[in-house]
Order: structure tokens, then sequence, then C-alpha cells
């Protein structure tokens, strides 16, 4: 520690303090004072720092050995950060003796400081509200900062531009990062809630911070996702120092919330180059309705099919689709967490009487009797490329009578093509099979060559040994 630096005149001490989670931390908030202090001005219930001999308007002037001291809140926020949650850090502060304690006032003058600050905040009036900022100097720092008024955060929420921006400028006097209970959140909290863009680029200039975990509830990133202030979440994106590369867990977050919410261009702004289209959320996250399901596309399908109106499934619809084209596989994990949900988007897809199941990189098993039965009278095309899946059940394509194109390609574990139960198949009307890039299919069903109308068999780079038929298995009259 430096030697030379002259801290202020006062009881200096040090105490050990416990990390808590983002939102408590050590216990205690700090405001920057008009002598560029961090000065304590709250200290939360039954925190260590409650249990400690801290006092409000103690000074901060180091923390786990790196000086601290009128250094700004940006150098405090970087040593914490340091700091493992749940580790214990070595803390010195100062009880200083140049302030006249906010005890001092008399409850008159506090009652006429209160109701003055109300009116300037309700009224919207920038001329009441400089008079009030500058009268009672010496008290104004504890003043504006309890929980009596929060008066930025009033203004703020009633939309007084005006007098919010007056607040804003005043860096050293308001805690512009202060968590209120009664707002529940920070001021850029209620910015990004109502989309006051202007206001939220001020308080960001002002030195707000803008970094919470996107796990916090009342993040402000988070809050303008979930309000359709798309402007605003670019700005507070931009801004965030944990969104500076697309491989953070953060960054995977800010994926996932801009798909939990259905902000297509938000998800095609952020989406990056190389990104993993089939990413999940972490394991703590799962309590949360926004991170749940934990696998991004199963969030997207379970929106889609849980949408209220045509205009919401169209949008939700984008958003599953946009995954989709990424790389995103409907695989075994998301057919089991959320089968309705992709039968809901594959309905979809079916279109005019085809039904197309896409991207099924990672699947090995369809429940085809749930999935297909229901469609057997009226479906014409059926794709089941891209799979995993080794053998196929008797019913398909034989049982469909009004299919007419069957595919079946790139499925580089099929193995087997089951023959129809029954002798003259169904499926009067198929013309076009395509079974190809399937290197372990080794023979085709000897049905194939007995129906009428079939017109185009595609079987390239496969592993076929022998074509099952003989003078005897020539097509048929299948009349």
């Amino acid at each position: 520690m430096n030697g030379k630096t002259e801290y202020p005149k006062g009881e200096l001490f040090t105490i050990d303090l416990k990390k808590g989670d983002e939102r408590v931390e050590f216990g205690f908030g700090l405001i920057i004072n008009g002598r560029n202090y961090l000065e304590i001005v709250r200290i939360i219930p039954d925190s260590d720092a409650a249990r400690s001999p801290l006092k409000i308007r103690d000074i901060l002037l180091t923390i786990g050995g790196e000086e601290i001291f009128k250094k700004g809140k940006e150098v405090y926020y970087a040593a914490i950060h340091k700091i493992a949650e749940g580790a214990v850090a070595t803390m010195r502060f100062c009880h200083p003796l140049l302030y006249t304690t906010i005890e001092n006032l008399s409850e008159q003058q506090t009652s006429s400081y209160f109701e003055r600050l109300k009116s300037a905040v309700d009224n919207d009036d920038p001329s009441a509200m400089q008079t009030v900022n500058n009268s009672l100097y010496e008290y104004h720092i504890q003043l504006m900062n309890s929980d009596v008024v929060w008066p930025l955060h009033r203004a703020i929420m009633g939309n007084h531009v005006k007098v919010a921006e007056i607040l804003t400028s005043n860096y050293g006097i308001l805690d512009l990062d202060a968590f209120s209970e009664t707002y529940k959140g920070t001021t850029l909290t209620l910015a990004a809630r109502s989309g006051q863009y202007d206001i939220v680029e001020k308080l960001l200039s002002s030195g707000a911070y803008s970094s919470h975990p996107l796990s916090l509830s009342w993040n402000p990133l988070r809050i303008a996702i979930q309000s359709g202030h798309d402007e605003v979440a670019l700005l507070l994106a931009e801004k965030h120092r944990d969104l500076q590369s697309a491989k953070t867990v953060a960054y995977k977050c800010l994926i996932h919330l801009a798909v939990a919410n259905g902000r297509l261009n938000l998800l095609d702004r952020w989406w990056k180059e190389g990104m993993n289209p089939n990413q999940s959320m972490p394991e703590d996250l799962s309590s949360d309705s926004d991170f749940s399901p934990s696998h991004t596309l199963a969030t997207a399908l379970t929106k889609y099919e849980a949408s209220q109106n045509d205009d919401e499934k169209e949008g939700r619809r984008k958003i599953v689709a946009f995954l989709l084209d990424k790389g995103a596989s409907i695989d075994d994990e998301i057919m089991r967490s959320c089968f309705t949900a992709v039968t809901s988007y594959m309905n979809w897809q079916k279109g005019a009487n085809s039904w197309t199941i896409v991207n099924l990189s990672n699947v090995k098993t369809i429940d085809f009797k749930r999935w297909l039965t229901p469609e057997n009278g009226s479906l014409t095309a059926l794709d089941l490329s891209n799979s995993l899946i080794k053998t196929l059940p008797s019913s398909v394509p034989w049982d469909f009578p009004n299919i007419r194109a069957f595919v079946m390609n790139n499925c580089k574990e099929l193995t087997e093509l089951s023959e129809s139960k029954d002798a003259k198949p169904s499926c009067k009307k198929l013309t076009t099979v395509s079974l190809c890039y399937n290197p372990k299919l080794t023979t085709l069903p000897l049905n194939y060559f007995r129906l009428k109308n079939l017109t185009e068999l595609k079987v390239m780079q496969c592993a076929l040994s022998f074509l099952p038929w003989s003078n005897d298995n020539l097509v048929e009259d299948t009349k």
C-alpha cells in the first residue's frame, strides 16, 4: 500500500468480509461523494457488513490489497470481480471526522427537503430541481440516496426526462447503481423497461454500471429484451463487459434470451459465425423460466407451440427456422423433452400434404406410430434425410395410399428398409424414391419393384450388393 497517500482524517481500521452473490456482494452499497471518495451509503441488514464495525459514511480505502481510494467505481468493480464468490477479502476503511452526520438535521429540515425533492421530480421541474440540488449541500448526498425518495428512480419511472437528465448529470451526488427494492431495480433497469434510449445513453456515459449477470431478473439488458426495446438492448449489449466475446457463457445466455422472448431482429444481430446452434444453458439456471428448457432450440419450439395468436406464432416459427438454418438439430433429447412442440412445428412444415423432418443429424429413433399414423391418408411426400435412423417399420412408406415421393438420403446408420406386411402395398401412387448416400444400406425391399407407378428410384452412393428381383418379381398390376 502506498504510504504517501493522504487519507481522510479519522479512524483507520481493517476488516475481513466474505463476498456473497452478485446482488449482495459484501453487504454494503457505495456512492461517489462530492470529494470523490467511495462512501458507504447503505448496509444490508443481516449481512456480514451489518455485523462488522462499518458505519454509514465510512470511506473505502483498499480491497484485497489493491488501493481503491479516489479511483472510482470502475476500479472497485474490477477489484471485486477478481475475488471469487464465497472468498474472504481484506478491506481497509476510514471512520471520517470531516462530515456532519445526517442525524444532525432536524426533522423539519429533513421533511421539507424531501417534500421539495418529490415536488421537483413529480412536476418535472428543472428549475425547482436545481434549487433543491444546491440546497443543504452538506446533507443531500445522503438524502438523495435514501429509500425515502429515490429521486432518479422516481423521475425515470414517471418519464420525467428533464429532471432525470439533471439528476443523472450529478453523478457525484447520486448513486446511479443503487438497487431500489421499491422500484425493483437500478436506474438502468427502469430506463430499459420503459425504452428510454436517451436516458440509458446518459446513464451509461455518466458511469452507470451495466455488466450485471444476465441471470439476474432485474438486469437492464435482460429487461430491455423482454420489453421489446431492441435499440436499448443493442446499446446495453455493446457496453456489457462479458459480451465482448461470443464464446462466453454470458453470450450464450444473451442468445437464449433473444430466442426465449421472440426477438428475431436481436438474434440475427447478435449471431456470430461459428456459434453452436445446439447450445444448452448451465444447469444452475434451470429454475429460471427464461432459461428453461435449457436447450435453446427446445425453448424456441416450446414457445412456438405456446403462441397465443397467429402473429406471435409466425414470429416464433421464424425463430425456429433461423436456428435450424444455422444447423440446430432436432435430436433425441429434444424429441423426448418437447415432443408435442416438435410435432406442432412439423405440422406447419407439412404444407400441401408433404412432411419433411429437417436437421435430424442426431436422431436415432422416431416414434412413427405417434408421428405418422394420423397422416396416413393425406400424406403425399415424406423426407427423413440426415438422420441416424437404422431401420424403418413395415408401415413406411407402404401404408400411405396417397404418397408420391419418399426420400431418405444421407442416413449414415441406415442398414435396412423393411418390406411391407402386405404383398400388395397401399402406396399405389408412389412415383419417386430417393435413397442416396446411405453407406450401410446393402439391399432394397422387393416391393419397390412391384410398384406400377414408380418412375424414379435413386440409390447412388449406397453399399448395395444385389437387387432383389427375378423374372417372377417384375412390376405387377396392383389394381
